[in-house]
């Protein structure tokens, strides 16, 4: 892991913070969102997606970015995830409203991607890394590499150590952690960027978002290695959804159909035997000790 000397270690389980998310996603843009809004905005410009790129959102949340996204540059290619379910209904809601009904979502782990390598152009992930501990973070960074194509963008924004008038807000903020994480999101400052270069990304470059009204914000952006060739984005999610655990191909077993829209179901791969439910065309792919 990259040398992080000063970063507040993580003390709430995944479970718990998977629990937390459930819990707080009907109230959580009347919490977070007037504090959370310029730094998005900047990493949505940031990312600069051309329409028909395969487009990857790590931890949608309740949906504002990813509905942004289809609003600028259409559905096609675009596909999400997150760790809780209630957050994942609310996306799911929102882009239905939004004209992203054909939107893909997935219950995952940032950790164990269920994609194939290369199956991306671009990636965006906001406020999620400072959930995460470092070890973590370094395994979930590999993973985005992974899932990139080579030359693919990454575009992250993460809550991060305050500067200037931010520095004494962020110093009681971690305080503030220390004593009741929970109160706080669970979430902390981090510094990113050395996680990417430490990964092999190149071109790491970092903007600072702070002051009146936003949360102390870095926008990371980076390169996946080597020169991007594009290709048109997948068709079908089945054609680059792979087993969590072992990567292997996976078998669709439909028990209900609406539209076009597999409503329930189940994924299989033959190759570790494991079993990822879909309902309310919604799969599971999150490892089992994840699930509810």
């Amino acid at each position: 892991m990259p040398d992080q000397e000063g970063m507040l270690e993580v003390v709430v389980g995944k479970r718990d913070i998977q629990a937390f998310y459930g819990s707080v996603a009907p109230v959580y843009d009347g919490a977070t969102v007037q504090y959370e809004a310029r730094a998005k905005a900047l990493a949505l410009e940031a990312m600069a997606r051309q329409p028909g790129e395969a487009y990857l959102e790590v931890a949608v949340g309740t949906g504002i970015s990813i509905v942004e996204q289809v609003k600028r540059t259409g559905a096609a290619g675009i596909v999400g995830i997150d760790l809780t379910p209630g957050m994942v209904a609310l996306t799911r809601q929102r882009l239905d409203e939004a004209g992203g009904a054909a939107v893909p979502l997935l219950l995952a782990d940032a950790r164990y991607l269920p994609f194939q390598g290369a199956a991306f152009d671009c990636l965006f992930n906001s406020y999620m890394l400072d959930l995460i501990p470092g070890d973590d973070i370094s395994k979930i960074v590999g993973e985005f590499g992974r899932v990139l194509r080579p030359g693919g963008h990454i575009v992250l924004a993460n809550l991060t150590e305050g500067e200037g008038e931010d520095a004494a807000f962020m110093e009681d903020w971690k305080t503030r952690y220390l004593e009741n994480p929970i109160q706080l999101g669970a979430c902390r400052p981090v510094l990113a960027a050395s996680f990417l270069r430490a990964a092999g990304f190149a071109g790491v470059q970092r903007t600072y978002c702070g002051g009146t009204g936003s949360w102390p914000t870095e926008v990371v952006t980076a390169t996946a290695p080597g020169n991007h060739v594009h290709r048109p984005a997948h068709r079908d999610l089945m054609e680059i959804l792979v087993c969590s655990l072992c990567k292997g191909g996976l078998a669709r077993s439909v028990a209900r159909e609406e539209g076009g829209r597999v409503l329930d179901g189940s994924l299989h791969c033959a190759s570790c035997n494991e079993t990822y439910p879909i309902a309310n065309g919604i799969p599971n792919l999150l490892p089992p000790d994840m699930r509810a």
